[in-house]
């Protein structure tokens, strides 16, 4: 079978650069950096979601938000969840969600000092805002999105591998136990993985790709 490709997805307020570290990590255990594509939602220039090798295993990478976008796709051969959700705010038949008057809220604020909310989120996270100029209109899409995205209705990937921090701020190990069952991997840790445990994360990462 031929080699697979990883497909990386940011969460909201990130670009492909919280993937930076754990590209850095793949590379040193034998993953060739061209292989690694990045699926960029513009909130701080050009969104870009890149054309695929034909013929390939795809391996997705998401973080936070970026696991339910990359979720239905179709062509995946494995997904790795990182800080991940199926569901983020809360509804009847899933009451570990963010209450959605507190997103709501923070729509309200963004509308009026979108720096400002960022820097509020990116501080709660653990996460480095990027640099490049706020696309707002996409930062706001982008609340919206998390403000109904739900894919529990989809059918899993192939494969599922899913990693979540014991101190996440954002989304609790509760309710990452809640959309991912008792297979989420809690490790110590924030809401930013990627970043501060990007060996855990390639551990992930080369556990799906060795599942091709």
């Amino acid at each position: 079978m031929a080699a697979p490709v990883f497909l990386f997805a940011h969460g909201w307020a990130g670009s492909p650069s919280i993937w930076s570290g754990l590209v850095v990590v793949l590379a040193g255990r034998g993953v060739d950096p061209a292989d690694c594509y990045f699926w960029d939602q513009g909130y701080f220039g050009p969104a870009t979601l890149p054309a695929l090798p034909v013929g390939r295993p795809v391996i997705g990478i998401g973080h936070s938000l970026g696991v339910p976008l990359l979720w239905p796709r179709g062509d995946l051969a494995a997904l790795v969840a990182i800080n991940g959700f199926t569901r983020f705010t809360a509804t009847a038949d899933c009451p570990t969600g963010t209450p959605p008057r507190l997103l709501a809220q923070m729509r309200r604020r963004f509308a009026v000092t979108p720096a400002a909310v960022l820097a509020d989120f990116t501080t709660r996270a653990g996460l480095p805002l990027p640099d490049g100029p706020i696309q707002a209109d996409r930062l706001a899409a982008g609340l919206e999105m998390l403000d109904g995205v739900d894919v529990r209705a989809y059918p899993a990937p192939p494969v599922l591998l899913t990693l979540a921090g014991q101190e996440d701020a954002i989304v609790p190990p509760a309710h990452g136990v809640a959309c991912f069952g008792p297979a989420l991997r809690l490790v110590p840790g924030g809401h930013a993985l990627p970043v501060t445990a990007p060996d855990l994360c390639a551990d992930l990462v080369l556990e799906a790709a060795s599942s091709c």
